[in-house]
């Protein structure tokens, strides 16, 4: 009869460990649910002034207290935008980054309201000397 009572203790706390263990092992190993949510991302590298489309973009998922202000969910709310910076292979659209809707495309589009854009030539000594590059900013003097 000792040798029953014995027994049955040791079985009862074999079945109680292994039951503690198993919900101990479920409770840690469950992965925390998180909000997420997709935004718009560059899907290859964009030039400065390109028009978006929806074949330049992707959606990616990022946790919902990571997302920056000024993002966006949707294709339809960056389309037929023109950027006003280049943008890199998985870059976040922004909204600083994009031109008005409406806003034209190429340098129309980086051109900020109430400014003019007037192209300059540039001869030979002048472009050999590196003083004016594509994109410098100069300023008029005299015209």
């Amino acid at each position: 009869m000792q040798r029953n009572q014995v027994l049955m203790a040791f079985a009862v706390a074999w079945f109680t460990a292994l039951g503690l263990s198993w919900w101990v092992y479920r409770r840690s190993a469950a992965p925390e649910k998180r909000a997420v949510v997709r935004v718009v991302a560059a899907a290859k590298a964009l030039p400065l002034g390109h028009k978006l489309i929806a074949a330049d973009l992707k959606l990616i998922t990022l946790e919902q207290n990571d997302v920056p202000a000024g993002s966006f969910q949707k294709f339809e709310d960056v389309a037929e935008r023109a950027l006003i910076v280049p943008l890199t292979a998985g870059d976040l659209v922004l909204d600083p980054q994009l031109s008005a809707k409406g806003g034209g495309e190429g340098l129309t589009a980086v051109i900020e309201p109430g400014m003019r854009a007037v192209a300059v030539q540039v001869n030979e000594v002048s472009s050999v000397a590196g003083f004016i590059q594509p994109g410098t900013r100069v300023d008029v003097l005299y015209t």
